[in-house]
């Protein structure tokens, strides 16, 4: 017996003569980012990208530059990582007594591109 259009099929997968739903830019912006907690704060973490990005005078393509000439350490090229994905947080967190091991559990634990294995800052 053939699959009727406006019922699912099995697998979850789109339904026979239906075209899918074109994804909105808030769909996209709501997918782009991730909430984590860091105590009582609250970090609003992007899955990919960040601010500026590897491309131009952002802070992280300026620490990668640094760190392939030596002139960076692999904690400082870290710190530049984590401060690019995290694109908010509430009052109640500081960058100053934050733990970058933890900090880098969060993001990566968000990152969907590229997937990281690494967690933690190595010379």
């Amino acid at each position: 017996m053939p699959t009727e259009p406006d019922k699912p099929t099995n697998d979850g997968g789109p339904q026979p003569g239906k075209r899918p739903r074109p994804i909105t830019i808030g769909e996209l912006r709501r997918r782009a980012i991730c909430k984590k907690r860091y105590g009582r704060a609250s970090l609003t973490i992007r899955r990919w990208g960040g601010r500026g990005g590897l491309i131009g005078d952002s802070d992280l393509a300026k620490k990668i530059g640094a760190f392939r000439a030596g002139e960076a350490t692999a904690e400082e090229l870290a710190w530049a990582f984590v401060r690019a994905r995290v694109e908010s947080h509430s009052p109640t967190f500081r960058w100053k007594g934050a733990d970058l091991e933890r900090l880098i559990q969060l993001v990566t634990d968000c990152s969907q591109s590229p997937h990281f294995q690494a967690r933690r800052p190595r010379s």
